[in-house]
């Protein structure tokens, strides 16, 4: 009996095409109902199930499928209406496609832009009602483009935006110099690009350091009467404090086509300053016919070699679970404290093949959605990033058991003896925490009442503190590892570095593990 496809959101008529040509049973069922759709999963008939951004693959709908090669496509390239975690536990491997729609979704954004620039939507809404009251708009050409994430899509919008005449600043902190350059943009800080800009653009992953990044804070130091494009994810802009950026005249205008909750109900609805269209990225039938041709590649790929390219298919060891994991934790803590990527080097006793992919899928997940075990060295190739593994003897002075990742010039190790935990960073030893959560790093002075002073700003700022460690001293200066429940905002970080500079700190950092 051949395999089966159920098609539940809309694909190219191509692709579907093509997943005949590969000898599968091909239904299209759009629009099923939740209860519809579960049924038709736990019918054990189903391999390959394609959806898009509409149905929601959670826990409860993915335990109602039943077989056991079973693969879950994402036509595009966000997954955050599929539980990874319970996928894999379920064991269904998850593709997507993350390239196809880069230039739909970058006209996407400069088509935005100009319409909200000329006040494009009002005066349509107000000439069918009779009115005929020209609005003054603003030409982009001579202006400033801020643009927030200068990967795949946020460099062609670069591009695009000086082929209008604008001046580009751009922040991303894991983008090497030459980038930058490369698509002729300049590089600044995330408040300098805000501040600057006339259009500030949005194109980074969701992670749980950019939701709602575009806070009230952020939103305020934007400049005066200027623009916020959204073409990202909904989650990045909390909606409440931009409508009120609008309402008070401190923003012009912006455009959304990606929403906290979709379908949007909420306030900015009634806010004539903003347009808004459905999540339609992706959708148009060049972006869509390249959409579904990319996963009949990857169904192909799937069908003859297993989940070769699957977001959730780690290559691990029997006896190596806890490495990977310590591994891919070292490399997203050391990739947070020194950047841009420029190489990645792991020392293990043992498993060196699979840490470094571990190490490697850390390091860019912290900037870059959708990296794996598998196409981790790949996507660090791709970005110039040199990758090597050292191979550790018994008589090294490592600890049994204990693993060394070191990205650019910072180190940090762990061990798995005794528990899983981070156990040194740089010169600094003698550590002991867990690598999961908001981690606070404090590097200061070893001199009294600091661990007091912590406590104290942390307290009054109602910041709990899980467990805090200390170091060994080098060179006179300690380093301090805290636990906290909930990650710091801008105001309590700012607080805490004034508080301790009469304890010589030097460098305060925030990552999260």
């Amino acid at each position: 009996m051949p395999m089966k496809a159920l098609v539940a959101e809309p694909i190219h008529n191509a692709a579907i095409q093509a997943l005949k040509g590969l000898g599968l049973s091909v239904e299209v069922s759009l629009g099923l109902s939740r209860d519809a759709l579960c049924s038709a999963l736990g019918s054990g008939a189903i391999d390959v199930l394609i959806i898009r951004t509409k149905v929601q693959a959670d826990r409860e709908l993915l335990n109602c499928w039943k077989g056991t090669q079973r693969l879950l496509c994402r036509a595009g390239i966000g997954v955050d209406n599929i539980n990874l975690d319970a996928a894999t536990a379920l064991g269904i491997a998850v593709i997507n496609t993350a390239e196809a729609s880069t230039q739909s979704v970058a006209e996407l954004a400069i088509g935005l832009m100009i319409a909200a620039a000329r006040n494009v939507a009002s005066q349509d809404r107000a000439i069918r009602i009779g009115a005929w009251k020209r609005q003054e708009g603003m030409e982009l050409s001579g202006k400033t483009l801020g643009i927030i994430g200068l990967g795949r899509i946020g460099s062609r919008v670069a591009m695009l935006g000086k082929a209008l005449g604008m001046h580009v600043v751009a922040h991303d902190p894991y983008i090497r110099d030459d980038r930058f350059a490369e698509f002729g943009a300049e590089k600044s800080t995330l408040e300098d690009t805000l501040g600057r800009a006339d259009v500030v653009s949005l194109h980074t992953p969701l992670t749980p350091e950019t939701e709602r990044m575009m806070n009230k804070a952020r939103l305020g130091i934007m400049k005066q009467g200027s623009i916020l494009i959204n073409t990202a994810r909904g989650p990045m802009v909390d909606d409440e404090a931009l409508c009120d950026a609008l309402d008070s005249g401190h923003l012009a205008g912006a455009a959304l086509d990606v929403f906290p909750e979709e379908p949007y109900k909420g306030r900015l609805l009634s806010n004539e300053s903003v347009i808004m269209t459905p999540h339609i990225g992706g959708s148009t039938s060049e972006s869509l016919e390249r959409i579904g041709m990319r996963l009949v590649e990857q169904i192909a790929e799937f069908l003859r070699a297993g989940h070769t390219s699957a977001l959730n298919a780690p290559l691990v060891p029997t006896g190596a679970e806890d490495l990977v994991v310590l591994a891919r934790a070292l490399g997203r803590l050391c990739a947070q404290l020194d950047g841009p990527l420029h190489r990645i080097t792991v020392q293990a006793s043992a498993h060196g093949r699979v840490l470094t992919h571990a190490a490697v899928q850390g390091a860019l997940s912290v900037h870059q959605e959708g990296i794996n075990l598998v196409n981790a060295l790949a996507q660090a190739q791709q970005r110039g990033i040199s990758v090597l593994t050292g191979q550790t003897e018994p008589a090294d002075k490592q600890q049994p058991g204990e693993l060394q990742v070191m990205v650019n010039e910072t180190l940090a190790a762990g061990s798995v003896q005794g528990g899983m935990r981070i156990t040194r960073i740089g010169e600094h030893t003698r550590l002991d925490f867990a690598p999961q959560g908001s981690i606070l790093l404090l590097w200061y002075d070893d001199v009294p009442g600091v661990i007091g002073a912590v406590g104290t700003h942390l307290g009054k700022a109602d910041i709990n503190i899980k467990r805090m460690v200390v170091s060994d001293v080098a060179d006179g200066n300690a380093l301090m590892a805290l636990a906290v429940g909930d990650a710091l905002d801008a105001e309590v970080m700012e607080g805490l570095r004034e508080r301790l500079k009469e304890f010589g700190l030097s460098r305060l950092a925030q990552v999260r593990l």
